[in-house]
């Protein structure tokens, strides 16, 4: 599919033990990445969105996050118990949702207003990966239990629970990350559990088939679903006011178009799917009837929507 400059592109790709999140919108601001590393910080309802303008900016940001958060640790064994075990309990409330978590933050990279930038639901990543990396404009960062073992090896009987998202450390991209950055502006690579992959699998079935994930985006967004030895499929999602349209392709020559009339009121949406003559449509079994969404500025569901 020809790219679109009007929209926000996305892909999923998995590739061995890896899953690549990369998206088109703006680079990773230093708010936006001590958001990822600090529990209690998120850009949600921010505009900081600056960009970096060397690399010599964002090693900084991650040699000063390396020495505040490690000092702290090295000097209180319960502050870096406490982090640890708040990280772990995070993440547990967000499992099954790292591909929406990972969704919400590639479409909040192309919006002026970020309704969930990184943040607490970014924690998902620490069910399912032991490595995680983001590259982004001149930012490229890696946390690992490894890194994290070894920047504290001041301390004696670490527990088990470390606090890796707080412990960053710098990660010169590849040629697998630099050729996608040639497309991209961020790039989330996370290797894979025994455990992630399978849940990885699991969900890449529910929400790559799910085209109603993309229904109440307030922008335009294209996405690329690319599993590892499987047929690729891309979404371009179009918007008249009245009518979403999901223009689905498999192939050049298949193309599919999915259609729901939407509704809004004060913030509030609802949608149901129709056929090619305006008429509501019977979903199957399995897919939702009628999809809604009410804002909820407290709610911890990037989607949620029925």
């Amino acid at each position: 599919m020809a790219s679109d400059p009007s929209h926000q592109r996305i892909l999923f790709r998995i590739t061995g033990n890896h899953l690549l999140v990369a998206n088109s919108g703006k680079a990773f601001s230093k708010e936006g990445f001590e958001a990822v590393c600090y529990p209690a910080t998120s850009t949600k309802k921010s505009n900081a969105t600056a960009e970096a303008t060397t690399l010599q900016d964002t090693k900084r940001w991650v040699d000063e996050v390396r020495a505040k958060r490690s000092e702290t640790f090295l000097r209180d064994r319960n502050a870096l118990h406490s982090a640890g075990n708040l990280a772990r309990l995070t993440a547990s409330d967000y499992a099954g949702r790292l591909f929406l978590e990972l969704l919400q933050n590639a479409i909040d990279a192309g919006r002026e207003e970020q309704i969930g930038y990184k943040g607490v639901g970014f924690r998902s990543v620490l069910n399912e990966s032991e490595k995680i990396e983001i590259h982004s404009g001149n930012l490229h960062a890696r946390w690992s239990e490894r890194d994290a073992r070894e920047l504290l090896q001041g301390v004696e009987n670490l527990p088990s629970n470390l606090p890796i998202l707080d412990l960053p450390a710098w990660c010169e991209a590849d040629e697998e990350i630099s050729t996608l950055l040639s497309g991209y502006e961020t790039v989330i690579r996370l290797a894979l559990t025994e455990k992630g992959r399978r849940d990885i699998h699991k969900e890449w079935k529910v929400f790559s088939a799910d085209r109603s994930l993309l229904l109440f985006i307030d922008s335009a967004v294209s996405i690329r679903w690319e599993p590892d030895g499987s047929e690729h499929v891309s979404w371009k999602r179009t918007d008249d006011g009245t009518t979403v349209t999901i223009e689905e392709r498999k192939r050049e020559e298949e193309v599919r178009l999915f259609q729901w009339r939407s509704y809004s009121l004060e913030g509030a949406s609802a949608a149901y799917p129709i056929d090619e003559y305006q008429r509501f449509q019977a979903a199957k079994q399995s897919a939702p009837r009628l999809r809604s969404f009410f804002p909820a500025n407290k709610s911890p569901h990037p989607f949620p929507n029925l």
